[in-house]
């Protein structure tokens, strides 16, 4: 999100009256769970199972058609493709960490 910020303070001629979406994909709780339990197989006691690869696509984590989201003009303008979602899960997890104990 914070560089699609940017690009609009860089780039007022693109950007402006412009909307940008700010997201490329969807996923439920369940979807941070099942991430979370096979990365951090030893904290499977403490992370809830739920019930596995439900709610989502797992993967690719689109959105659902009913919601009809598109994030992709950001991506064109900018010329940046976003994090991946798992990556997101992984890297807030990891700087959370020191929280957690």
């Amino acid at each position: 999100m914070a560089r699609i910020v940017v690009f609009g303070v860089e780039h007022p001629d693109k950007a402006n009256n412009q909307r940008f979406i700010a997201s490329s994909a969807w996923a439920p709780p369940q979807a941070v769970a099942d991430i979370l339990r096979e990365a951090y197989p030893g904290r499977k006691g403490i992370i809830q199972e739920g019930t596995p690869r439900e709610g989502y696509t797992p993967g690719t984590f689109a959105f659902p058609k009913k919601m009809a989201v598109d994030g992709s003009k950001a991506v064109q303008v900018t010329g940046k493709e976003y994090i991946p979602f798992e990556k997101t899960v992984l890297d807030t997890v990891e700087k959370l960490m020191p929280l957690l104990g």
